[in-house]
């Protein structure tokens, strides 16, 4: 073996390391099983032979596979055929390529070949299959089941293949098939990769161990472990075991370069970890020892508070969020061009910090090692006077005002002020009402989705970069395309939302799954918010039966507001409330009324465009005149 080749040192041997027997190859006899991949090969394969399923050191001359023989990709499946072949150390490297691939290298061009060409994956895994059913070589077939790990970790066979490759697997080495297979489950639950292996995946296939990193954040850090189809969820999730932390809707892992100059969003981008970490290994690899590169693991984990919900959330992790907050003010993430709400953010960070008894030296010390982004407009004592002014307006000296209240008022007024910085952010295609943005992206955040054709530098958008934006107030409706409609695209849907110019449609779609992300959280939001609205809006008139006070009269789109909220009236069909504008109570029908996505009286402009929406929707039965 090369010096290039895994490093088998570390194990007793490759029959060891798979859990073979050295004097028996019986596993490897799989003719007796159903849809074996023997019988595969002899109805799919161009090449009848009995051989052609089988180990061969003999170069082959073109796909294995009928369909691509003669396909624009037949060229393609060779070159993937000698990164195989040379992947398992069947036949060395090119003495006359100047660039010779490293073993991280032959995996990632293996499997991006599989993940950006669809037509090829079943010849892919033909391919190692083939090298794999009786291989003589100890090492070689070692090496060919990490890389079938490796590759069913990243994406899926045909429905044809599925089934061959399960039992081709579960016939495999006893040590080693059940993590492959465990790969291969995972691919099938969570769907394909984006990007090819990682250099941490090719460590955790040839150890067979998880890959193991400390998720940090700033009450802490955990240890998570992560596979080759981990995702944003499922690492959130282990992170909830931390003592410091509670379940809470808008946090997401973000992979970050070490110096912290770079940042991405896990949950806003790729489904899986790793293909998040891919792109911080490229930056960072430059040629270097993919196995140093998966020891140093060149990139940092961290959880966030990514999105705000349209309500308060409570206080459960509201330490970890201010925190957050202030780091950003002090880094210029969170900016305000406002001296009076910087003012009060510094005495807010000082009541937090030293408590209720303000001391001038102490303040003044304190802004000046501890700056936030805005300060150099004024020198620091002006700062110290404008947070003494406001320490004192909000009487944080007396006994009653608690540090604890300090940070609900800090993460509460990020919340309000940089709602678009508080925003997952999806790629998509968008249609409102027929004006096309094609790949835009849209920035979901309490406050609804904002539609930014070109995003802005550094992936922030101001309010002038705005082309289109839906407000949850204002929705009516998300909704799920039909299979017509949406065509090829998975996941499309359509947001119904009241306008001046009567109802609008704004249809989201893409060729990935990241509109499924972006319908979820956008329709579990609108419920939300209508779950906890205490508004409806009449849609047609209604007279009270008889002269019962307890019924309540209206006219179509009349104002009704509950006495708690909607989700907590009863079901049979009646609610109780009142008419804002008669100023009566009493019984209605809820089959009469559309509930109002709003936490606080809409604004007369958005009561305007429901009026306007119910118009459509029902007659105002002027036989039942009030």
């Amino acid at each position: 073996m090369s010096d290039e080749e895994l490093d088998f040192d570390e194990i007793e041997s490759a029959f060891t390391f798979l859990g073979e027997s050295e004097a028996s190859n019986d596993y490897l006899d799989v003719a007796s099983k159903p849809e074996n991949f023997k019988q595969f090969a002899r109805k799919y394969f161009q090449d009848k032979a009995v051989t052609a399923s089988k180990y061969t050191k003999v170069p082959i001359r073109g796909p294995l596979l009928k369909q691509i023989w003669g396909d624009d990709d037949a060229e393609r499946m060779l070159a993937v055929w000698y990164a195989i072949v040379r992947f398992m150390g069947d036949i060395p490297s090119d003495e006359n390529d100047t660039e010779p691939m490293d073993n991280l290298q032959k995996v990632q061009f293996i499997c991006n070949v599989g993940i950006t060409r669809l037509n090829t994956r079943d010849e892919i895994y033909s391919q190692v299959c083939k090298q794999l059913t009786e291989n003589p070589s100890k090492p070689s077939h070692a090496r060919g089941w990490i890389l079938l790990a490796l590759i069913c970790g990243s994406f899926l066979p045909s429905d044809a293949l599925l089934g061959v490759l399960k039992n081709f697997i579960n016939a495999g080495p006893p040590h080693y098939a059940p993590f492959v297979l465990k790969q291969l489950e995972r691919t099938i639950k969570n769907g394909s990769r984006e990007h090819p292996p990682t250099a941490c995946e090719l460590m955790m296939c040839f150890k067979k161990q998880p890959i193991s990193f400390s998720v940090h954040f700033f009450v802490g850090s955990h240890d998570v472990e992560c596979d080759s189809q981990s995702t944003n969820q499922e690492l959130v999730v282990q992170c909830y075991d931390h003592e410091s932390l509670s379940p809470e809707l808008g946090l997401g892992i973000y992979i970050a370069s070490p110096t912290m100059d770079m940042m991405t969003s896990v949950s806003s981008g790729y489904t899986h970890v790793l293909d998040t970490v891919f792109e911080y290994e490229n930056l960072a690899s430059q040629g270097g020892d993919w196995r140093l590169m998966a020891a140093q693991q060149p990139w940092v984990a961290i959880l966030r508070k990514e999105v705000f919900a349209p309500w308060f959330e409570g206080r459960k992790n509201i330490e970890l969020i201010y925190s957050q907050v202030m780091d950003g003010i002090i880094r210029g993430i969170y900016t305000s061009d406002d001296n009076n709400e910087l003012a009060l953010l510094l005495a807010q960070r000082y009541l937090v910090k030293f408590g209720n008894k303000l001391d001038e030296k102490q303040l003044l010390d304190d802004l000046r090692s501890h700056p936030i982004a805005g300060m150099q407009r004024l020198p620091a004592k002006e700062w110290a006077d404008l947070a003494t002014e406001a320490f004192d307006a909000r009487e944080y000296y007396s006994d009653s005002a608690s540090a604890e209240d300090a940070k609900v008022d800090v993460v509460q007024f990020a919340r309000s002020k940089w709602f678009m910085e508080f925003s997952r952010r999806y790629r998509v295609n968008v249609d409102v009402n027929g004006v096309e943005y094609e790949n835009a992206t849209v920035f979901l955040n309490c406050r609804g989705l904002f539609v930014v054709a070109q995003s802005a530098q550094g992936g922030q958008a101001k309010d002038e970069d705005v082309s289109d934006r839906i407000l949850f107030a204002e929705m009516v409706e998300v909704s799920i395309l039909s299979s017509s409609q949406k065509g090829s695209l998975q996941n499309a849907f359509t947001i119904s939302f009241v306008h001046e110019n009567g109802i609008r449609k704004a249809k989201f779609f893409a060729a990935n799954a990241i509109t499924k992300k972006l319908r979820d959280l956008s329709d579990q939001y609108f419920r939300g918010m209508t779950y906890r609205s205490k508004y409806c809006i009449a849609t047609i008139n209604y007279k009270a039966p008889g002269s019962n006070s307890e019924f309540l009269s209206f006219a179509q789109g009349d104002l009704i507001i509950l006495p708690k909220i909607w989700a907590e009236v009863e079901e049979g069909g009646w609610a109780t409330g009142v008419c804002e504008r008669t100023k009566s109570s009493g019984d209605f029908p809820t089959a009469n009324v559309v509930v109002l996505p709003s936490l606080f009286r809409p604004a007369n402009s958005i009561l305007t465009k429901f009026r306007e929406y119910v118009k459509t929707i029902a007659p105002a039965d002027n036989s039942n005149e009030l």
